[in-house]
C-alpha cells in the first residue's frame, strides 16, 4: 500500500506556512502534530481574502472558535500553534495578531488529579510487565514498560516520552532530550541508573539496525506510538491492578504519573528539608512549566495528599501555597 501524498498548503498563507515548519524542522523540532493543525488552518484560511503576509484577527478567532465536539485540550494546541506562528509571522516583518493567552479555554477547576501510591506503581509496572506479546510485534511489553518506567521516573507528557528518538535517547549518559514540547521548550532530562540499565536492554533487542531519526518507542510499523494506544493499555492494566476507574475525564489517567512525579519529589524534599521556595524553579524548569506559579500548585495537592507533612508546608511555604479551587491541574 503506497503512503498517502504529504497536505500540500493552498490557502492564502501557504507559503509563510512552509516556512514556518521548515524553520521549527531544520533547529531540531518534530512539529508533526503542528503541522497537521496547520493544515487544518490552511484548510479554513481558504475563505479569507488576506495578503501573504498578514495574519489578520478575524481569521485566528475564526479558527480558534471551540466548536461542541472538540475538547479543551485540543483546543488550547490549536492556540499554542497560532501563537507560535504568529510570533514566527512578526519575526519576519509581516504583520499577525496574536490571539491573548487569556483566551484559552480553561479546564475544570474542580478536577483534582488522582495521585498514585507505591503499591498501586508497583501493580501497575506488574500488570504491564506481564503482558502477552503479539507474534508481529515481539518487543511489546518492553516498549509499553519501557514508557511507563520514562512516565513514573521522569514526570514527562506522554507525548514526550512517544515523540522520543534514538537520537534523543543517551543511554551512556542516562539522558532524555524532549524537543519540542508543550510551549516549544527543550529539556534534557537525567535517568536513574535502573531506568537507564532496563533502556539499554530494550534497545539491545529493538535498535541495534535503527537509525537515529527512528521512534524509540515505534509502532508495528515503525511510526508514531499513539497516545490512544497507551492509553487503552493503561486502563487494562489499572484494571489488573484493582485500580477503579471513574471513566472518561475522571480518571485515573496516563498524565497522573506526572503529578504523582510531581508531588513525590516535593514530598522528599520537605520530608528532607531542602528548601522547597528555592528548589521549586528547577522542578518548574524541570517539568517545563511556563511559568513557577503552575509548580506551586502542586505544593497545596502535596499537602492535601500527604497530610502528615502538611504542618511543615503550611509553615514554611504557606505564603506560596496557592489556595484550593485555583488550580488548573490539567493543563499541566
Amino acid at each position: 500500500m503506497s503512503k498517502p501524498k504529504p497536505y500540500e498548503f493552498c490557502g492564502p498563507l501557504a507559503k509563510t506556512i512552509e516556512g514556518f515548519i521548515a524553520e521549527k524542522q531544520a533547529v531540531g523540532y518534530d512539529y508533526v502534530a503542528v503541522r497537521a493543525r496547520m493544515c487544518n488552518f490552511d484548510r479554513f484560511s481558504i475563505g479569507f481574502d488576506t495578503p501573504s503576509s498578514v495574519l489578520p484577527k478575524e481569521l485566528v478567532d475564526g479558527w480558534l472558535t471551540k466548536n461542541e465536539n472538540e475538547t479543551a485540550g485540543n483546543h488550547r494546541q490549536k492556540l499554542y500553534a497560532m501563537l507560535e506562528f504568529g510570533k514566527y509571522m512578526i519575526r519576519n516583518g509581516c504583520t499577525a495578531y496574536l490571539p491573548l493567552k487569556k483566551s484559552r479555554p480553561a479546564a475544570s477547576k474542580n478536577f483534582v488529579p488522582y495521585i498514585f501510591n507505591t503499591k498501586e506503581l508497583s501493580d501497575i509496572l506488574y500488570a504491564i510487565d506481564a503482558m502477552p506479546n503479539p507474534v508481529n510485534h515481539t518487543h511489546l511489553s518492553l516498549i509499553y514498560g519501557g514508557i511507563y518506567r520514562i512516565l513514573c521516573c521522569c514526570g514527562l507528557r506522554i507525548s514526550e516520552a512517544l515523540n522520543l528518538k534514538v537520537e534523543n535517547v543517551d543511554l551512556k549518559q542516562g539522558v532524555l532530550t524532549v524537543l519540542d514540547s508543550k510551549l516549544g521548550k527543550n529539556k534534557l532530562i537525567p535517568m536513574d541508573e535502573s531506568l537507564t540499565l532496563f533502556l539499554m536492554k530494550y534497545a539491545d533487542l529493538h535498535h541495534h539496525n535503527s537509525k537515529n531519526e527512528d521512534y524509540f518507542f515505534p509502532s508495528k510499523t515503525g511510526g508514531l506510538y499513539t497516545v490512544s494506544a497507551f492509553y487503552q493499555v493503561f486502563r487494562k492494566c489499572l484494571w489488573k491492578a484493582q485500580i477503579s476507574h471513574g471513566g472518561v475525564g475522571n480518571g485515573p489517567r496516563v498524565h497522573d504519573l506526572r503529578h504523582t512525579f510531581s508531588v513525590n519529589c516535593l514530598k522528599k524534599w520537605a520530608v528532607t528539608g531542602v528548601d522547597v521556595a528555592s528548589a521549586l524553579p528547577i522542578l518548574s524548569a524541570y517539568l517545563g512549566h511556563e511559568s513557577i506559579s503552575s509548580t506551586q500548585h502542586y505544593l497545596r495537592l502535596t499537602a492535601e495528599v500527604f497530610p502528615h507533612i502538611t504542618s511543615v508546608l503550611e509553615e514554611h511555604y504557606g505564603d506560596i501555597i496557592p489556595e484550593i479551587g485555583e488550580c488548573d491541574y490539567e493543563s499541566y
